[in-house]
């Protein structure tokens, strides 16, 4: 498995974020739009085998406490949260680009590849950018363009 270097798009203060108890509010308003009460929220969680009081609850939405990881992925899950860190905090993280370290060339050659791609009616431009931040090396980027135009 190849991992990913990503940066964050917009700062990031954790201090900040528990002091205005974001995390806190974005439960509780999570909770409020999707019409539960904190007692009804406990007995979801209770369906993922997490165990909680609904006073609990209340001390994450006041900022008395904080859940933890597991109980933060159940209540994603709950609320239909597919991007936590932008949900909870307003970052998210992108993956680098990693086309500046080609050379001229290189990048002539990913240019080629991309219309070509493109052109195939296979792929849309929002496509071959996730291709580009797929963690795949320069070096095999290279090696496919080279590929497919021999």
């Amino acid at each position: 498995m190849t991992s990913k270097i990503y940066t964050i798009t917009a700062a990031f203060d954790a201090a900040e974020l528990k002091k205005q108890n974001v995390l806190g509010k974005k439960i509780a308003e999570s909770r409020v739009s999707s019409g539960m009460s904190q007692k009804e929220l406990a007995g979801k969680l209770a369906s993922y085998n997490i165990s909680i009081s609904p006073a609990s609850i209340s001390k994450w939405e006041k900022g008395a406490a904080l859940p933890n990881p597991y109980q933060l992925l159940a209540l994603s899950h709950i609320f239909g949260i597919n991007d936590m860190l932008k949900y909870f905090t307003g970052c998210s993280p992108e993956p680098q680009d990693y086309t500046p370290e080609l050379s001229q060339k290189g990048l002539n050659l990913l240019q080629m590849f991309k219309e070509m791609l493109i052109a195939s009616g296979k792929y849309s431009p929002g496509d071959i950018r996730i291709l580009l931040r797929s963690g795949v090396s320069n070096t095999e980027r290279f090696a496919a363009c080279q590929l497919q135009f021999r």
